[in-house]
């Protein structure tokens, strides 16, 4: 069983993720990313570097701290018109760990996180222009837009994040 393992302590390592097509990201590295529909998982974008724009890598387990959530209104508007998903969101931030499920060796290098400290983040272009606090959807009128967080751990079953006082940023 693992331990749980404080934000705070999180130490930078991409180990166990598939580099795609000869390309690699870096721990500290600024990235881009996104659910990949088409072969399940997450997909990284280097942000910038020699591979800016292009997928570098593809896991199961993405933490990015100093996270954006970046969302493309024409992309989403597109979605909506066609009826036909396209990557038009994604988060932003700086590549702190990354992990594929499938290539680790030991449960113990899957992150642990207190669940009171992260927040469930979701998005769905047709409920939505933004992310926002999934809890609240099915529970009340309002939603909580959710533009930034501190940490973001985005895993096979959800996305989530330490938003705390980026609650209104962005």
């Amino acid at each position: 069983m693992s331990s749980y393992i404080a934000p705070e302590r999180i130490v930078p390592t991409c180990k166990y993720w598939k580099p795609f097509k000869g390309r690699g990201a870096h721990a500290g590295q600024s990235v881009k990313v996104y659910r990949n529909l088409h072969h399940g998982g997450y997909s990284i974008v280097a942000a910038d570097g020699e591979h800016a724009g292009l997928v570098v890598a593809r896991s199961g387990h993405v933490v990015l701290m100093d996270a954006l959530f970046v969302v493309s209104e024409a992309g989403r508007q597109r979605v909506i018109r066609e009826k036909k998903k396209n990557v038009h969101a994604y988060a932003l931030g700086t590549l702190t760990w990354a992990l594929d499920p499938a290539l680790a060796k030991h449960e113990s290098d899957m992150p642990r996180f207190a669940a009171g400290d992260l927040t469930e983040i979701s998005y769905n272009p047709y409920k939505m222009s933004s992310f926002y606090v999934r809890r609240q959807w099915e529970s009340v009128n309002t939603v909580t837009p959710v533009h930034a967080a501190w940490l973001v751990h985005l895993t096979p079953i959800g996305c989530y994040g330490q938003i705390g006082e980026y609650e209104n940023y962005g």
